[in-house]
């Protein structure tokens, strides 16, 4: 067990030294320690790059800290309990549960689909059937004064010809 102490004690006084602020932390949570031995050079890492960056706008696995590529995804409890200590209260969204949106890092987006539904409409655009990001469908102005909007893809598909419509399939 005195080798055990010893480990653990080395990692609370690293984590300490690293963020002062987390000492009452270690006190709390002696286990998270000890559960992440081995570990602590690229949790520490990850923290003081967040520290430094706080709303970075990256992607979690673009964040330029030397830790493998799903480093972030497979720490984020003990990631998060020490990041909603650490960082200034701006720099996280409390109410929400996704990791990335919590820590202003960006996340995969959703695709809506659209079809064109009128072909005269096509002067307008190339395509008769494209997906986007939702949020560059909210930048963009619709060649229609009808629209479609379904949440279920076999009702989406089979839409006829409709003069000045388009169709939407958000997927719920």
């Amino acid at each position: 067990k005195d080798s055990e102490y010893n480990a653990f004690r080395q990692d609370a006084d690293h984590i300490a030294a690293a963020f002062p602020e987390a000492a009452e932390w270690i006190r709390r949570r002696p286990a998270k320690v000890v559960e992440n031995a081995g570990q602590w050079d690229d949790l520490l890492a990850v923290c003081a790059y967040f520290w430094r960056n706080p709303k970075p706008g990256l992607y979690l696995r673009e964040i330029p800290v030397r830790v493998h590529t799903k480093f972030i995804e497979t720490n984020e409890g003990v990631l998060k309990e020490l990041l909603d200590l650490l960082l200034p209260g701006d720099a996280v969204r409390r109410e929400t549960r996704s990791f990335a949106a919590r820590y202003f890092c960006r996340e995969n987006e959703p695709l809506a689909r659209v079809r064109i539904l009128d072909d005269s409409l096509l002067a307008e655009t190339v395509y008769r059937d494209f997906s986007l990001p939702v949020s560059s469908l909210a930048g963009i102005k619709l060649p229609s004064s009808t629209v479609f909007i379904t949440e279920n893809l076999m009702n989406f598909l089979p839409l006829p010809f409709f003069p000045d419509a388009i169709a939407l399939f958000l997927g719920g």
